[in-house]
């Protein structure tokens, strides 16, 4: 009965907006386009995202100012849904934030390490990130160099653990990102235990270890499999948590001699026997349906709860990115049955 009390409301708004999503005629629709203006023109008349799009320019419709527009009407989901919350459900969604702002700072360093890169910048007009973040966006957006990229961090949580990166002779683009991935993870991981409790705080380790366990197993293959890491380097990049896969299970993978053996200690865990037919694919496919799953299966059974809010904030960037993904495949002229694998 507290549950509901207290969450009364949100639930309500939720259910509002996720009435909005889009559904699949939508997505067909798109998927049939001549042209990405075409597309955009039906995003402005006839779903919600005509809100961000209205006054984008034909000379503007391209990947970067699009994704950055879409990725605005999330910021302004997120900002209604705060306005709803109490003291202890603000803290967890500003928890949640910390994800929006490493999406932010791995886009700059894809810039510094790749100036050809056209990821985006935070513009001054997404309010959401002048509420909630402390980084120096202004110095952010212009940082030509790690040095300037540390500066603009300086006030924020996320410099120490970069600083200390920093201080390496040798570090690419891909330590930035996995010391950003487990900083958010290890973070949330421990937070939760603050904030949360009882069934809230059990939904939250589901969604989160399960999370956590997948990326770890995605990531030790991608480690072998492209980089030819060793072991010793292997274990460096893994987040030190752990829900359903068990150590021994997790030493498995990251000492298995070859990609076949990796994949049969894969099909050993709780997630691979779900799943049997492993592969390289199968496993961000895994990821993707069993988040799907508990997102889906956790709003239904609680509905008076905070995955109210985190079930729909992930619905909300999961159509995001499927439809970033379709209107570049009607910019490259992609036939509607070949974009059928990305309509939901």
């Amino acid at each position: 009965m507290r549950g509901m009390f207290s969450y009364s409301g949100i639930a309500t708004k939720t259910r509002a907006m996720s009435g909005k999503l889009l559904t699949r005629e939508d997505f067909e629709s798109l998927a049939s386009s001549r042209s990405v203006a075409e597309a955009v023109g039906y995003l402005k008349q006839r779903t919600v995202y005509g809100t961000v799009l209205s006054d984008i320019p034909e000379e503007h419709l391209h990947r970067g100012e699009i994704e950055r527009r879409l990725s605005r009407s999330l910021f302004h989901d997120f900002s209604k849904i705060y306005r709803f919350c109490n003291l202890k459900q603000r803290s967890v969604l500003e928890l949640y934030f910390c994800k929006y702002e490493i999406q932010a700072l791995k886009g700059a360093l894809r810039r510094i390490f790749n100036p050809a890169a056209k990821a985006e910048r935070i513009g001054k007009e997404d309010e959401v990130f002048q509420y909630f973040s402390n980084i120096d966006l202004e110095r952010l957006n212009g940082a030509t160099d790690l040095e300037e990229f540390l500066e603009a961090l300086r006030r924020t949580p996320y410099y120490d653990v970069l600083a200390q990166l920093n201080r390496r002779e040798k570090k690419t683009l891909f330590d930035y990102e996995m010391v950003l991935d487990m900083f958010y993870f290890s973070n949330i991981w421990k937070k939760k235990e603050k904030l949360l409790k009882g069934k809230e705080r059990e939904l939250m380790t589901q969604v989160y270890g399960s999370q956590i366990d997948m990326l770890n197993m995605m990531w030790i293959y991608r480690a072998k499999h492209y980089y030819q890491m060793s072991a010793a380097a292997i274990y460096t990049l893994v987040i030190p948590i752990s829900y359903k896969l068990r150590k021994r299970q997790l030493q498995d993978l990251v000492e298995a001699e070859d990609e076949e053996t990796l994949l049969e200690a894969a099909r050993r865990t709780w997630y691979g026997q779900r799943h049997q037919e492993l592969t390289e694919t199968d496993l961000e496919l895994l990821h993707r349906q069993l988040l799907w799953r508990i997102y889906q299966v956790d709003q239904h059974r609680n509905p008076y709860s905070m995955t109210a809010v985190t079930s729909y904030l992930y619905h909300k960037e999961q159509e995001i990115d499927q439809l970033t993904t379709i209107l570049e495949c009607v910019r490259y002229g992609l036939a509607p049955e070949e974009l059928s694998t990305y309509i939901p």
